[in-house]
């Protein structure tokens, strides 16, 4: 399938919009061993369905100087760590080469794509973290919102495993308690953020 960075801009911006970019980014490494794994708010898009948009693309990874140049043509400049596209107002950031440890990298399909992606289990765990230790109410609703949408297809002796590493456990019950509660519905947004400030 070939597809060309003006096609992908000039989809809608939805979920497929963000999977075919990052798609893109990842296809420009020609060593499928060195793609840089998408994290962060792009991939919370993803996993929620659209429940959470963002213009910025988040990536575990480097870029050597053929994908450099290719972005250059593609006509992102580059800040620091920062890929910007000023007419499109997307940004790519790139996080290092590796995934934090205890973190793992999956496969997964978004209608024609293909996007390597933080598993759900591990992106649920980091919003997790950042609830409880940052005390940050955002973080604590999207965290349920992962878990709302992905909770099926997660393993979940992954998840118990990376919860005790980052000593999160009673958060993640507090996810599970709501999820329960509400049999699996989502809350009215009003109703989910006051449960994640309550819950801090």
């Amino acid at each position: 399938m070939e597809t060309k960075i003006n096609d992908i801009f000039a989809l809608p911006h939805s979920v497929e919009r963000t999977a075919a970019l990052a798609w893109w980014i990842q296809s420009l490494y020609p060593d499928e061993s060195v793609r840089p794994v998408l994290v962060g708010g792009a991939a919370m898009e993803l996993y929620t369905e659209g429940a959470y948009i963002t213009a910025e693309l988040d990536f575990a990874g480097v870029v050597p100087p053929p994908v450099a140049s290719d972005l250059r043509k593609s006509e992102f400049q580059r800040l620091g760590r920062h890929w910007l596209h000023d007419k499109e107002s997307v940004s790519i950031i790139f996080h290092g080469d590796t995934l934090r440890a205890g973190e793992r990298a999956v496969d997964q399909s978004f209608g024609d794509y293909r996007v390597l992606m933080v598993s759900p289990e591990d992106l649920l765990v980091d919003r997790l973290v950042s609830w409880r230790h940052l005390e940050s109410p955002t973080h604590g609703v999207q965290a349920y919102l992962i878990y709302h949408t992905q909770h099926g297809p997660m393993d979940l002796e992954h998840l118990r495993q990376r919860t005790a590493q980052e000593d999160v456990e009673p958060a993640m019950d507090s996810v599970t308690r709501l999820f329960f509660k509400n049999k699996g519905q989502l809350p009215k947004a009003e109703l989910l953020g006051a449960w994640a400030s309550r819950e801090l």
